[in-house]
């Protein structure tokens, strides 16, 4: 049986070296947040440490099987080792607020705005901690 032209699938447009890259730097955030060695994640998954140091260099694309094995290995999801996790939008961010506005006192909807308000900015607490952190 023949195809006709228009049954076959066109080439897939190869991805950025940069998504390689991005993979490459949350494998090592991942295994590192574990206090693991590249040695210690290839014993747990099975894959050869010459792999995983390509995979965390965006020097190798990951394949599905390697994929399947980092990700039951690491936890979390498939799409969380693969993708940036999705930063919360300002429309998530206000309904949380109204929800909280519903079942909340009036002092703690304000503090929490102020928190937010801060996390906006992108200020951190001082390194004595909280305690140390003052909002007006």
């Amino acid at each position: 049986m023949t195809r006709s032209k228009d049954a076959t699938p066109e080439a897939l447009p190869e991805l950025p070296a940069q998504d390689h890259l991005r993979f490459g730097r949350r494998l090592v955030r991942r295994r590192g947040a574990l206090g693991w060695s590249q040695r210690e994640l290839s014993r747990r998954t099975s894959l050869p440490s010459s792999r995983l140091s390509r995979l965390e260099r965006g020097k190798a694309k990951p394949r599905l099987d390697e994929l399947l094995r980092l990700r039951a290995v690491l936890g979390g999801t498939l799409d969380e080792l693969v993708f940036e996790p999705a930063s919360p939008s300002a429309e998530g961010i206000g309904q949380v607020l109204r929800d909280l506005e519903r079942c909340a006192t009036a002092e703690d909807v304000a503090l929490l705005c102020k928190l937010v308000h801060l996390i906006a900015l992108g200020l951190r607490c001082a390194p004595g901690g909280v305690g140390g952190m003052h909002v007006d």
